[in-house]
């Protein structure tokens, strides 16, 4: 039998460690780092919740949000070792060129998403060939 309160307290204790990653990216010519802080879940979903998949885009289908939207409102973003009001950086955001933003984008998605989704395919390949759990098989 599984020890569910021991597992909880693992996942909980994984959560307090947070993941941090780095992109550069050029802004008016110059070269900054940008830094992006993993959310704990609870805030993630509720970003994400406040930005919608846009209707006919394919992109949003792919992340599973507006990634332009949930990058221009992500909090805690720190700059060259300097922490942004959230103004400012939606300040910075719309002075980026494109090909800089969707740098954040993915680094965003990937501090946030990659490691479960990780996760998942690893699952999906050790369940590949076996029967369905279902009592119905």
């Amino acid at each position: 039998m599984v020890d569910l309160k021991a597992l909880v307290a693992t996942a909980k204790q994984e959560m307090e460690t947070v993941k941090v990653s780095n992109v550069q990216v050029v802004l008016g010519g110059t070269e900054i780092t940008v830094e992006v802080a993993q959310l704990h879940p609870d805030p993630w979903e509720e970003l994400v919740a406040r930005c919608p998949v846009r209707a006919g885009l394919p992109g949003d289908m792919t992340y599973g949000y507006n990634p332009k939207e949930l990058t221009r409102t992500y909090p805690g973003i720190t700059i060259d070792g300097q922490q942004l009001s959230s103004d400012d950086w939606a300040e910075v955001y719309s002075a980026l060129a494109s090909v800089w933003r969707n740098a954040v984008e993915v680094t965003i998605w990937g501090v946030n998403v990659l490691e479960q989704a990780q996760e998942m395919s690893k699952l999906g390949k050790a369940l590949s060939g076996k029967g369905s759990p279902s009592p119905e098989n």
